[in-house]
């Protein structure tokens, strides 16, 4: 089963240089559409969107998918009918990841979801991100019917993830294996990111990336895209890093 690393984007990682992000490794990334606001109830685009859905596919073609940070707190349908336009306007998002990480019941996670399937007529295409905190310990209710969906799942700092009921492994078509504190921002093409309280992007690029590794198949179906060749950047980027870990042996 091989893998594709992705990287996935919001308003936090700034304005990003997609063609750096493609020349790090990246063979794909994960768009942030937005949210509901957890205190006003409102939907809304996260800031960075459209600028993504116009940049992100002239480098990565239709290895382009986005998420929804869910909040199953508030009304799904509302959520849906907000996210769903979205996708009609901009058909390059493949695929609709449900980012579930806060606390809440899991009726309305199954909703959100059922309403992303309908769109685009196919369970593949509407995966739940999640974390097992998250998923094991915030959020209730019965959870057996999720593995009609596929699963990404958030876990780092380990070298395989764990199990997470009710999905197996080979459900699993997507690993965010590196996040918070990894520094790899500007390897990957982070840009400044815009501060609220100034009212202007920050001085400096935002300091970490997301980086999952995605099944390819999963990908090829989803996208319909095929095996990606490896360009020369990253052949001479995955050389020097094998140069480095001979030579940190060797000097050991």
């Amino acid at each position: 089963m091989a893998d594709q690393l992705w990287c996935d984007v919001s308003w936090w990682n700034g304005q990003v240089d997609f063609n750096k992000m493609k020349a790090a490794g990246a063979r794909g990334v994960i768009l942030r559409l937005g949210s509901i606001n957890n205190s006003t109830g409102v939907c809304y685009e996260d800031r960075e969107f459209r600028r993504n859905v116009v940049e992100a596919p002239k480098v990565f073609g239709p290895s382009v998918g986005g998420y929804w940070f869910m909040r199953p707190n508030h009304d799904p349908i509302k959520q849906a009918h907000f996210v769903i336009p979205l996708l009609v306007q901009f058909p390059v998002i493949k695929f609709l990841a449900d980012d579930i990480e806060v606390a809440g019941q899991s009726g309305p996670v199954n909703v959100f979801n059922g309403n992303i399937a309908t769109f685009y007529g196919t369970k593949k295409k509407a995966p739940i991100y999640t974390n097992p905190n998250t998923w094991l310990y915030l959020l209730s209710g019965d959870k057996s019917w999720a593995n009609q969906y596929p699963l990404w799942q958030g876990q780092w700092g380990v070298s395989v993830p764990s199990s997470l009921a009710p999905w197996t492994a080979e459900q699993r078509v997507a690993w965010q294996y590196s996040a918070n504190g990894n520094h790899l921002g500007a390897q990957y093409g982070n840009g400044p990111a815009y501060n609220s309280l100034t009212g202007k992007y920050d001085a400096k690029p935002t300091v970490n990336m997301d980086l999952n590794k995605v099944n390819e198949d999963w990908i090829r179906d989803v996208c319909g895209v095929g095996p990606q060749p490896v360009t020369l950047e990253q052949r001479v980027a995955d050389l020097e890093k094998r140069v480095k870990i001979l030579e940190d042996a060797n000097s050991g």
